[in-house]
């Protein structure tokens, strides 16, 4: 994942909250070049992810996330 300078790798797992199916992930990484990690949730509205993801003793943000429309190559 990256967005603003947050950058960092997810350990993803689908699960069932309040009757709706969601993706419930872990992540650690970088904030501004320093080690970080956290937690957080989504789910597909509107074929868009829509969440909030935690920063473990730091903030924690709504997200609203799409696809992007360019091929992205796998290396």
């Amino acid at each position: 994942m990256l967005f603003g300078l947050v950058q960092g790798e997810m350990d993803c797992r689908m699960d069932t909250y309040g009757g709706r199916e969601r993706i419930e992930f872990s992540w650690e990484g970088q904030d501004e070049m320093d080690f970080a990690s956290g937690r957080g949730w989504g789910v597909i509205e509107d074929g868009e992810l829509c969440g909030r993801i935690f920063i473990h003793q730091g903030d924690d943000s709504l997200f609203r996330a799409r696809r992007s429309r360019k091929g992205r190559s796998h290396e």
